[in-house]
Parts: C-alpha cells; sequence; structure tokens
C-alpha cells in the first residue's frame, strides 16, 4: 500500500518536474562524441579522434571544446591548414582562448621559417587543380596524388572517402568509393600493373584492395600493436618482387 502512494506522489511531480530539467539531447550527444573523440586522440587513433569531432561539432556547432580539439587533431593528423582555418574561425567566433592564438602563431610561424629557408625556387606553380572551387568537383582533405603511365593521376581525398582519377587537364574520369562497404578515410593509393589498386584506410586500419573500376575485393590488417597489425596506415608502395609496403603512423614504423 505504502509502494502505490509513492508511486502515485512521484507521477503527480513529474509535470512540475520535467520542464524545468528538459535534456538538450543535441548537446548530450555532442559531449559524448567529444569524450571519445579526446580518447581516440590520446591512443593515437587521429583518423577516429577526427570523425568524433565532426559529429560533436554537427550535434553542437557552439561546442568550442570540439572545435579547439578538432584543430589539435588535425595538426597532429599533418593538416596543418586545415587546422589553421578552424582555430582562426574559433577566434574570429569570439571562443577562442590564449591557447588557441598560441597554436596559430606557432603553426604560423613554422610555416613561414620553412619557405624562408628553401631559398632556392625549385619548382613553379603552373596549374592547380581546387576541389573547393564551383562547378569543378568537389572533394575534401588530399592527402595523395599518384601519377600515371598515361598522363592521369589520382587524388586520395580523406576528407570526403573517396578516390578520384583526373586526366592532364583536370578533367575528372572516375570516381572510387569501394563499392556498398565504402572507404574510410583513404590516405593513399598504390596502383598495380594489372590495374588492380589498393588503398590505405586511415580510419579503419586496414588496406582495401579493390578492383580497376573501384570495387573492393578484399581487405586486410586490423587495429593493434602487434606484427601485422596497424594504427593509421597512410602511404603505400608496391615493389619490384610483388611486395607492398605500408607506413604505419601510429606504430611509428
Amino acid at each position: 500500500m505504502k509502494l502505490r502512494l509513492l508511486i502515485a506522489s512521484l507521477v503527480c511531480l513529474l509535470p512540475a518536474v520535467l520542464p524545468a530539467q528538459t535534456l538538450d539531447f543535441n548537446a548530450v550527444r555532442s559531449a559524448e562524441q567529444l569524450r571519445r573523440g579526446v580518447q581516440a586522440f590520446h591512443r593515437g587513433f587521429f583518423g577516429d579522434a577526427l570523425v568524433s569531432l565532426e559529429k560533436a561539432i554537427s550535434y553542437q556547432t557552439s561546442n568550442s571544446l570540439a572545435q579547439r580539439w578538432l584543430g589539435r587533431t588535425l595538426w597532429k593528423s599533418g593538416y596543418e591548414q586545415e587546422a589553421l582555418r578552424t582555430w582562426n574561425q574559433l577566434v574570429a567566433s569570439g571562443a577562442g582562448d590564449q591557447l588557441t592564438r598560441n597554436w596559430i602563431s606557432v603553426t604560423e610561424l613554422r610555416r613561414g621559417l620553412g619557405r624562408e629557408l628553401d631559398s632556392e625556387a625549385k619548382w613553379v606553380v603552373s596549374a592547380q587543380l581546387d576541389g573547393n572551387l564551383k562547378g569543378g568537383y568537389s572533394f575534401k582533405r588530399p592527402t595523395s596524388v599518384r601519377s600515371r603511365a598515361d598522363g592521369s593521376f589520382w587524388v586520395v581525398a580523406f576528407g570526403s572517402n573517396e578516390v578520384l582519377r583526373f586526366d592532364p587537364d583536370f578533367k575528372l574520369l572516375s570516381v572510387v568509393r569501394g563499392g556498398l562497404p565504402g572507404l574510410d578515410h583513404p590516405y593513399d593509393v598504390a596502383e598495380a600493373d594489372d590495374g588492380i589498386l589498393y588503398i590505405s584506410e586511415y580510419g579503419a586500419n586496414r588496406i582495401a584492395k579493390c578492383t580497376p573500376t573501384g570495387d573492393k575485393i578484399t581487405t586486410f590488417g586490423r587495429t593493434g600493436r602487434a606484427d601485422g597489425l596497424l594504427v593509421g596506415p597512410q602511404y603505400l608502395a608496391l615493389d619490384g618482387k610483388g611486395y607492398l609496403w605500408v607506413t604505419d603512423w601510429g606504430n611509428s614504423r
């Protein structure tokens, strides 16, 4: 009898209590993705960290802490320009602290010194392919460019999960997305003599073997520190004996 009275009392109280304590579920989801992103960052899984932090910001665009960590993760992943853009947007919004300004200053100083130290002009820019231009094919965060014997070339777009082939005049010839399974943040591509493509999937810690049209045949490798396991595979190379070489960034080997 007492239990029934207690339940009845709680039910009567609920309408008065809930409206004042209604949760912002997007904020909760954002905080959870931020937590996952920071954990992945400290474990060295920067691909996973990027995915989680971008999700955190998509749930709550005002999550300045997630934006700070996203900048750090981009910087650690080698995307200095993207990191600077993220930090500058944070400062422009009024949410950037002194530490963020310090990161901007140090990164810009390093980039500036690097240009000054290389005083001998070895290359002249004759053309430019811009993935942000309207009217062209849009792609995000290119990590690798591979030339082919016919003059066309591959561009690996880490941010948009695809590998693109352009002709010498920058006309898009084909798009590789890994078929139905898709690609998880591809980083580099190596093309064998028979046209088979090997693509490093930084986000999934594996290598995808694909047909010349881009459908996955198989994948190999998985997350770990032991021999044969990968953490953030990046660049690939095929040698004359048929071996595939992989730079295992997270394991420093």
